[in-house]
């Protein structure tokens, strides 16, 4: 047994230099003893021989000296060169930089170099006889002395990097330990050696954060580098370079940069490079590119060449997305040109108001030229007329940021006086700093003279016109008043007190100023006049006829002014109306009638019409018919009453009227206009007659009609019209309800109890709803309720739950519990339509989006909801179109015998060859085609197309038996099996060469049906396969009774074969499980050389899968014949 580790005996040699003389003289004593010994046992003592004697005792001793002296030459020598290793090796662990280290099976450091003391900071007797505990962190010894149990179990030399905490700092070391050995081969400790990376680490670290840093600047910066391979003609790019050229790929060829470029910049590119090649530096060119993604950019890029041995091997450079500065600087240019040629002054200046810009037309109407005024200031400008404080108000406005906008008197280079229009803007910094003002200013010079000229003309006309005893205006043809008399406040009555830029339709009221706008005299040569006479109602019961004459007024500008004079001629309308209307009354009339003037100013009723109203005739006159108003009708109502008799029109038409008593009453009215003198209308006869009676019958039996019997609830029609009287002010919400297993309810107990069902549905809606909620049953199992005036989606939200609680609770009818459910559906108006239709069409797509979720649930309509919707009518109706103009076409995938390796058969796949959007897969429409029931049509002609290319085949010596998927709305199908003897003889088609492909899910809702009709299948003589077998949750019985040929193993099986266990072990079972039951297994999805040597090696009959071939034109499946792999031995 070795002795322990001792720090003071690893430099040891175990011998001193004094160990070889005594060895020799131990040597020499004892081979002196021995001579004697032996030469006195052969002479003994006889003198006779004492001379042989001494001699051969000489001859010994000379020996045994001579031999010592040779051990002792030896074993010196070995010594020296001992010590000279030991002292050698101790001054290479001293002199290297790593830490060097021995530790016994306790830990304790029982050797160590320098380097390993000055990295602990301490000094040799400080370390040694310690262990890791003395000497880290507790954290980093006990990760220490876990290393070193683990080298010494490992019992091999193992590397590892060890975060350390020392006493002044973390440091990370790279070390390398063994188990350190004694000549037996027993582990005294372990021995390692270890090297500070700390720096290492760190710069590593730091390189990291820089690339991650430029790489992150170069894609703010739009900047990515870039290195092209003369000789391979290959290059690569960063990802920002790549982003900008619209690829992914951090490779690129010639060829696919070159597609991004016109050939002439192509051209250009390469030519400047080629004349870069002997300069020393980079090259720069700008360019724009097409990238990948069809998007125009401006480039620009920097590069030069790469020699190396004298020879040219690559190009190495950056590239810079700079199409916005591009743009910017078309835009800058655009902006510069129009401000060149601007008719408009343009001065721009600095933050202190020094001229530093001044375009062409500044120099045309001032005299300066440009150079003349920049460096000035404004000023120069300055007339002297304008005050002190308007220059003061415009730098306040200017200096807070704002734009100033006014008219200035200047004064031109020549001395002369214009003004100008100007508008003054400050341009800020990013930081919000005034740096500069940009002036734009118009010469109106001569419009102001002509203002001044036409305001001295005015005056002398208004003091004309002020002294006239009628009322005078003059307006434009806009209606906008130029000028308007004193004396018209007397004679017209006014809504507003007249402010400069009026209108007529501002001042008068509204019969008044239609009459007064009228454009009819705009066109009339100048002289023509116009007279009206108007009523105007100056006070609640008084009524002025003021006779009006109009005239137009010729303007030096070739327009056209409307000139007015107005008199007031009551008294003798007056007098004139009276004798009219008193010979047109009918007293004796059995319906009601009064008259009234054009203002609706009742002037005469009869006795039927006082009886119905229940005003005397002195309480009626002076009135207008207001006075019975109920307000039934609205306000467009009578509007549009008003505009047709104010035409001449006759109106009739009924009006709720309200009694003086307070009741209502209906009456079916007739108003007939009566022209005046002059042909407008001047009075209005009315003739009412009572249809209350009736109206009480006809609501009667309009609420028969609108009223659900079943549920005593409004039905479809008559919420349709409640709905659509809301829809005129607030905000509601709808609620489209449909009942979940109703129909499982009805088909089961009967439709005595699906109406029972109803009506307790509806009272129990009746019962969780508010007063001035509606609730109606649409019809079938489907209800509605609008909630009127709800701006709270909670609110709407509460009650959509609150419903499906109540409706989730268990129903007795007829003593059975019944449960059920609802989805509801909600919209809101007027956010998802203005319509009843469209409300309700809204709320049934949300409806369809809560059965969807896993019913009972309510969603809320959103636009993308109806997007979708609208997306799928779309698709739907482009499957019309392709169905007529025969868009689908098939591609085939070779099936194949694993054992011959031969082609089979070919299974049908659907292609849809769109016009736009190329060839399409069936997962993007059959989704659509089978909700929208198309998937019949064209699953139809899907089997007909197929059995018609096998009949081709089968005519062109390639007897390949095609492979058919069928769906679940084709197998629910009562006639599928004489749709499919119908193609059959129709294409002609031997039954042998068709095989359909049937799913585990498709046959096991109603197996008693589906063992009908797939035996009906079978008896034509066509192959029956179950479809990605194992992949539902099946029931292995029907394999048992169904006439199948085909078990067909779902690709999700093979794609982990042969290293899955779990599928490889699956795949045996389905394989056994088909042999078992005289079936033919057939595995689908089939990539690689190893997937199909093992499913032959289980015993699998048949393959398919893209190591066989692609789905292919139906004429390139001969050539799959020959092109098939290689059949692979097992094993």
């Amino acid at each position: 047994m070795s002795a322990p580790l001792q720090p003071e005996s690893i430099w040891e040699t175990g011998v001193e230099r004094t160990t070889p003389l005594r060895i020799a003289s131990i040597y020499f004593g004892f081979g002196l003893v021995w001579i004697l010994a032996t030469d006195m046992a052969i002479w003994g003592s006889d003198e006779a021989h004492f001379s042989e004697f001494v001699a051969a005792v000489g001859k010994g001793v000379l020996f045994v000296f001579i031999s010592a002296c040779l051990i002792f030459l030896l074993l010196q020598r070995a010594i020296y060169r001992v010590i000279r290793v030991v002292q050698l090796l101790r001054a290479v662990i001293d002199g290297t930089h790593d830490a060097i280290f021995l530790k016994d099976l306790q830990g304790r450091y029982v050797l160590c170099n320098s380097a390993t003391l000055k990295m602990l900071g301490q000094s040799e007797s400080e370390v040694l006889g310690k262990t890791a505990k003395d000497l880290f962190h507790p954290d980093s010894a006990r990760r220490l002395e876990e290393h070193d149990r683990f080298v010494i179990q490992l019992n091999e030399p193992e590397t590892t990097e060890e975060h350390l905490q020392f006493q002044v700092a973390k440091r990370v070391l790279l070390t390398t330990k063994a188990p350190y050995r004694d000549l037996n081969g027993q582990v005294l400790g372990v021995v390692g050696i270890a090297r500070d990376i700390t720096t290492r680490k760190e710069m590593e670290l730091e390189l990291r954060r820089m690339t991650t840093w430029l790489q992150e600047v170069s894609e703010l910066a739009h900047v990515g580098g870039w290195e092209y391979d003369v000789r391979a003609q290959m290059g690569t790019w960063t990802s920002e370079s790549a982003r900008i050229f619209g690829s992914s790929d951090p490779e690129f060829s010639r060829e696919s940069v070159e597609r991004c470029f016109t050939p002439e910049d192509f051209e250009l590119l390469q030519s400047t490079f080629v004349k870069h090649l002997n300069r020393v530096g980079s090259c720069e060119i700008e360019f724009p590119i097409t990238n990948r993604n069809g998007q125009r950019r401006w480039i620009r890029v920097i590069g030069k060449p790469v020699w190396e041995h004298g020879e040219l091997h690559r190009f190495r450079g950056s590239l810079q997305d700079i199409t916005a500065r591009r743009e910017d600087e078309e835009r800058i240019r655009q902006l510069s040109v129009a401000v060149e040629q601007s008719p408009a002054t343009i001065v721009i200046t600095d933050a202190q108001g020094t001229i530093q810009y001044a375009n062409p037309a500044f120099t045309r109407v001032t005299g300066y030229r440009a150079e003349e005024v920049l460096g000035q200031n404004p000023r120069i400008l300055k007339s002297g007329q304008m005050s002190a404080e308007f220059y003061r108000e415009m730098w306040s406005t200017l200096t807070a940021g704002v734009v100033w906008r006014g008219e200035i008197l200047n004064r031109k280079k020549d001395g002369s006086l214009y003004w100008e229009a100007a508008s003054i803007s400050p341009l800020h910094n990013d930081a919000g700093v005034t740096t500069h003002y940009v002036a734009v200013k118009e010469d109106i010079t001569a419009r102001k003279q002509i203002e001044a000229s036409l305001r001295r003309s005015e005056e002398q006309f208004r003091a004309f016109m002020e002294h006239s005893p009628t009322a005078a205006w003059i307006c434009d043809a806009q209606g906008h008043l130029e000028f308007l008399s004193s004396t018209c406040s007397r004679i017209l009555p006014m809504i507003a007190e007249p402010t400069p830029g009026a209108t007529i339709q501002g001042i008068f009221p509204r019969e008044i100023a239609a009459m007064l706008s009228s454009p009819e005299l705009a066109n009339q040569p100048t002289g023509s006049v116009k007279t009206t006479t108007v009523s105007i109602r100056q006070e609640p019961d008084s009524v002025r006829e003021i006779m009006v004459v109009q005239f137009p007024l010729p303007r030096p500008d070739h327009g056209i002014a409307m000139g007015g004079i107005a008199a007031d001629i009551t008294e003798l309308r007056l007098a004139e109306e009276r004798l009219r209307v008193l010979g047109a009354a009918i007293d004796s009339s059995p319906n009601a009638v009064f008259i009234a003037d054009r203002g609706g100013i009742i002037r005469w009723a009869n006795p039927a019409f006082t009886q119905l109203s229940g005003y005397e005739l002195a309480e009626i006159v002076g009135h207008t018919p207001r006075i019975l108003k109920s307000g039934r009708q609205t306000e467009n109502f009578y509007q549009a009453l008003w505009q047709s008799i104010l035409t001449g029109r006759v109106w009739t038409g009924e009006i709720v009227e309200r009694h003086k008593s307070g009741r209502e009453y209906i009456v079916r009215q007739t108003i007939t206009p009566l022209a005046g003198p002059d042909g407008t209308v001047a009075q209005f006869v009315a003739v009412q007659e009572d249809i209350t009676a009736n109206k009480q019958a006809e609501a009667k039996l309009r609420d028969l009609v609108v009223t659900d019997t079943l549920t005593n609830l409004l039905n479809r029609s008559g919420f349709r019209d409640r709905l659509s009287q809301s829809l005129h002010s607030g905000t509601h919400a709808l609620h489209f309800i449909d009942l979940d297993r109703f129909k499982l309810v009805n088909d089961a107990l009967g439709h005595l109890a699906g109406d029972e069902l109803l009506r307790q549905v509806a009272e129990r809606l009746r019962l969780r709803i508010r007063a001035d909620d509606v609730a109606a049953r649409l019809g079938g199992d489907e209800f509605a309720i609008l909630q009127p005036n709800v701006t709270d989606p909670l609110a709407a939200s509460g009650l959509a739950q609150g419903i499906l609680e109540t409706l989730s609770r268990p129903f007795d009818i007829f003593g059975d519990e019944v449960r059920i459910g609802c989805s509801i559906g909600i919209t809101f108006y007027p956010q998802d339509g203005t319509s009843s239709e469209v409300l309700l069409k809204n709320a049934d797509l949300a409806m369809y989006q809560a059965k969807q979720s896993g019913r009972g649930t309510f969603r809320f309509f959103t636009i993308e909801l109806e997007r979708e919707v609208q997306a799928r009518i779309a698709l739907e109706t482009e499957l019309r179109r392709a169905l007529e103009r025969q868009e689908f076409t098939l591609l085939f995938q070779p099936q194949v015998d694993l054992v011959r390796g031969e082609l089979i058969a070919a299974e049908s796949l659907l292609r849809w060859q769109h016009p736009v959007r190329g060839l399409i897969g069936p997962g993007a429409f059959l989704t659509v085609a089978e909700e929208s029931g198309l998937i019949l049509p064209i699953g139809e002609w899907v089997l007909r197309a197929a059995c018609r290319q096998a009949r081709a085949w089968l005519d062109a010596n390639c007897p390949i038996r095609v492979a058919v998927n069928i769906s679940v709305a084709q197998f629910q199908r009562s006639d599928l099996a004489v749709l499919v003897a119908s193609i059959l003889q129709e294409t002609q088609l031997p039954p042998e060469y068709l095989e359909l492909e049937l799913t585990e899910s498709l046959l096991l809702p109603d197996v008693p049906e589906s063992e009908r009709l797939i035996a009906a299948l079978s008896k034509l003589g066509v192959k029956l396969a179950i479809d990605d077998f194992g992949t539902g949750y099946s029931s292995l019985s029907y394999l048992r009774r169904l006439p199948v040929d085909r078990l067909k193993i779902d690709r999700s099986f093979v794609s982990g074969l042969p290293d899955n266990p779990r599928d490889a072990t699956l795949v045996r079972a389905i394989t056994g499980l088909g042999h078992d039951l005289h079936l033919r297994v057939i595995a689908e999805g089939i990539e690689t050389a190893e997937q199909c040597r093992f499913l032959r090696s289980c015993g699998c009959d048949e393959g398919q899968g893209f190591w066989f071939g692609r789905p292919l034109e139906a004429e390139k499946i001969h050539t799959a014949v020959q092109n098939l792999p290689p059949r692979q031995p097992i094993g």
